[in-house]
C-alpha cells in the first residue's frame, strides 16, 4: 500500500514513516495521549508532526494535533500492487478505480472511541454502520446547506432583481420627466456653484 498526506495537510514528516510508527502502537491509538507520546522520542519522525515548544503550545494542543495526524493519512492508489482491503486482496487492475481514503476511521468501539484502521472498520459490522451514517448525516448536512444557500440565492437576486428594476423605473421615469422639461430645477438645494 502506498500512503500520502491528504491534500492541504501541514505536516513535514515522511508519511510512510509516520504511518508505520502509528502501526507500531497498535490498538492503543484509539487514545491520543499515546500518539503525542510516541511522538515525544526526538528520533522518531512522528517528532517532527508536532509543536513541542510549551511556550507556543500545550499538551491539549498536541492531542489536537495527533488527531490532525491521524485523519491527515490517506491510502492512494498504487497501480504496481494489489492493496488489502478487509482481509480481501483486490488485483492491481480492479484497485485501479479505488478512490484515494483515509487510513483510519473515527469510530466507537464498545465503550471507546477513537481512531480504527480501515481494514479493521471494514471487517467489524457495528464500527461500519457508524462510518455509514457518518457518511448519511453528511450528506444530509451538505443537502441542508444546499438547499439554504438555494433559497438564499433565490432571496438575494429576487430583492436585487427588484431593487434594480425600481431603479430602472426611476432613472426612466428621470430622464423623459428631464426630456420633457418637467423636471423641477426649483427643488436644487445645492450651492450655487453646484449645478442641477
Amino acid at each position: 500500500m502506498k500512503f500520502a498526506w491528504k491534500e492541504g495537510a501541514r505536516i513535514r514528516a515522511d508519511v510512510s514513516r509516520v504511518k508505520a510508527e502509528l502501526d507500531e502502537i497498535g490498538e492503543e491509538l484509539e487514545a491520543e495521549d499515546v500518539v503525542v507520546f510516541a511522538g515525544k522520542h526526538k528520533k522518531s519522525e512522528l517528532h517532527k508532526c508536532f509543536e513541542w515548544d510549551d511556550k507556543v503550545a500545550g499538551h491539549q494542543y498536541r492531542l489536537s494535533q495527533a488527531r490532525y495526524i491521524i485523519r491527515s493519512i490517506v491510502i492512494v492508489s498504487d497501480p504496481s500492487s494489489p492493496i488489502e482491503v478487509a482481509a480481501t486482496v483486490i488485483p492491481s487492475k480492479e484497485k485501479a478505480e479505488i478512490p484515494e481514503h483515509r487510513a483510519f476511521e473515527h469510530v466507537r468501539a464498545g465503550t471507546e472511541t477513537g481512531y480504527h484502521r480501515i481494514a479493521n472498520v471494514l471487517n467489524n459490522e457495528e464500527m461500519l454502520f457508524q462510518v455509514l451514517r457518518q457518511i448519511t448525516d453528511a450528506i444530509t448536512a451538505l443537502e441542508k446547506k444546499a438547499r439554504t444557500y438555494a433559497f438564499l440565492k433565490s432571496l438575494l437576486l429576487d430583492s436585487v432583481t427588484e431593487k434594480l428594476t425600481v431603479l430602472r423605473k426611476e432613472l426612466e421615469e428621470g430622464s423623459r420627466d428631464y426630456a420633457s422639461g418637467a423636471w423641477d430645477h426649483g427643488t436644487c438645494e445645492h450651492s450655487s456653484t453646484t449645478q442641477c
